[in-house]
């Protein structure tokens, strides 16, 4: 199938091709003048050959003249063109199109040119010189001269001027290539400069001396009469190739039409072919899908009783793993009975042992307790040497500061009654106990209650011998009664 699409899409194109009429003539133009070094590079092998007068040149040629180098080219149409020395053209486009007009297209890099036109074939027709800055075509006849020169910067400035030559009038369009292709006309005698990536300059008129220049460094020699005959001659052929064009069409219709009817002939016969191809393919393609589709069947019945083999022996198991389950939990109540029963037995055990523990820890307390009454006395003795420390020292104080001097006999007296004092407190001893009432104790006792609140105490003594002063270390926060019993 797609050889028979493959072929039909050549025959449409090659059709196509052969009824419509092929407009790609070309004309030509030849070397009448050349002066010392000129080039050719030719298009068609890439050769570079020495120009020569009466040499012919073809589209997409390139001419290069050297430092004294002048060469003048006259085309077909009529139109010269003069190469100025140190110039690169390229001849892009010399072709005769369809609606009777001649294109001549010359792309300058570098140099000048003056070009000589005289009246067009058609209005159609077209003559333009190009350069990387602008673009100047022809709308009359005067000569006019093109220049393409580098600046410093490496950009193309183009000069065009426009001379003037007897009675002809029209002029010269030039455009810039830039962003801004506005359009300016030169008349006669009108110059413009156009810098590469910048609008051109309005016109203005050529100088004297530059007009001067321009005809005598780059003469036209070829006579405008001659120039006329060329144009009429290049009316005739492009008359004659359109003519001839116009006469191939019936034949290379019919030979289309001919061409066409044998390749559908062609085609319809690969077309049966291809079907009956097709139906033989079908009748392939049907037994080999039901031929699949039973082998699909028995893969789904094989399918089938596999899973339910799987889906029985997966039962089986998990029977099984129930019952195992049910006989581990049996197990683990039993054991779990089993456990509380020695936990109760366990506990009744330790209720039982709990009365002897008890008895044996009282034992310890009570020998822990008999360890620490002598403790308990050592500290009390304590208590009484720090009593009597704090008694005797304010006591000692105040005697100091309120008794004046006493005579020595008075001192004597003071220091007998001291060491009075110390053989009392020699023999006072104390006891304690917790008060029941408020009552006071009888005569050769005195006792005083010491709270958390008033930690100082007043020992008063009965009999009238003395008075003691003493303050108690509250140990524990209870009201307790002291009792100092002295021995007279």
């Amino acid at each position: 199938m797609a050889r028979i699409v493959n072929r039909l899409a050549v025959a449409f194109l090659f059709s196509f091709l052969v009824v419509l009429p092929s407009y790609a003539a070309t004309f030509t133009g030849k070397f009448v003048d050349v002066e010392d070094e000129v080039t050719v590079t030719l298009k068609i092998d890439g050769n570079q050959v020495q120009a020569q007068i009466g040499m012919t040149v073809h589209q997409g040629d390139k001419i290069v003249t050297g430092a004294d180098g002048v060469a003048e080219i006259l085309f077909e149409d009529g139109n010269v063109t003069v190469l100025d020395e140190e110039t690169t053209l390229v001849i892009t486009q010399l072709k005769i199109a369809k609606s009777k007009q001649t294109d001549t297209i010359l792309d300058l890099a570098i140099g000048r040119v003056k070009n000589s036109v005289v009246k067009l074939v058609n209005t159609r027709a077209k003559f333009e010189i190009h350069t990387k800055s602008a673009v100047a075509g022809v709308t009359g006849t005067p000569p006019f001269t093109v220049s393409a020169f580098k600046m410093r910067s490496g950009k193309i400035k183009t000069e065009v001027d426009l001379m003037t030559r007897g009675k002809d009038k029209g002029g010269v369009f030039v455009q810039g290539r830039g962003k801004e292709k506005k359009r300016i006309i030169l008349t006669p005698g009108k110059r413009t400069v156009v810098r590469q990536g910048r609008p051109q300059q309005n016109p203005f008129k050529i100088s004297s001396n530059r007009m001067k220049i321009l005809r005598k460094k780059m003469p036209i020699k070829t006579k405008p009469a001659e120039q006329k005959d060329k144009r009429q001659e290049m009316k005739k052929k492009v008359e004659e190739v359109v003519k001839k064009e116009e006469e191939k069409k019936p034949e290379e219709e019919k030979a289309a039409e001919e061409e066409k009817a044998t390749e559908e002939e062609k085609a319809t016969e690969e077309e049966k072919a291809t079907e009956e191809e097709k139906t033989t393919e079908e009748e392939k393609v049907t037994e080999e899908e039901k031929a699949a589709e039973e082998e699909k069947a028995a893969e789904e019945e094989k399918v089938a009783e596999e899973e339910k083999a799987t889906e029985e022996e997966k039962a089986t198991k998990e029977e099984k793993a129930t019952e195992e389950e049910k006989a581990t939990e049996e197990e683990k109540a039993t054991k779990e009975e089993k456990a509380t029963e020695e936990g109760k037995s366990k506990e009744e055990k330790a209720v039982e042992e709990k009365p002897k523990e008890e008895k044996a820890k009282e034992e310890v307390k009570k020998e822990e307790v008999k360890k620490e009454e002598p403790k308990k006395e050592a500290e009390k003795k304590e208590v009484k040497k720090e009593i009597k420390k704090k008694v005797e020292a304010p006591k000692a104080e105040k005697r100091k500061v309120e008794e004046p001097k006493a005579p020595p006999v008075k001192e004597v007296k003071k220091k007998a009654s001291s060491d009075l004092f110390r053989d009392i407190t020699g023999k006072i001893s104390f006891d304690t106990a917790p008060i029941k009432d408020d009552k006071l104790p009888d005569t050769g006792t005195a006792t005083t209650a010491d709270t958390a609140d008033n930690p100082t105490a007043n020992v008063i003594t009965g009999g009238g011998t003395s008075d003691v002063t003493t303050s108690v270390i509250q140990r524990q926060r209870a009201r307790v009664r002291v009792k100092v019993n002295i021995k007279r």
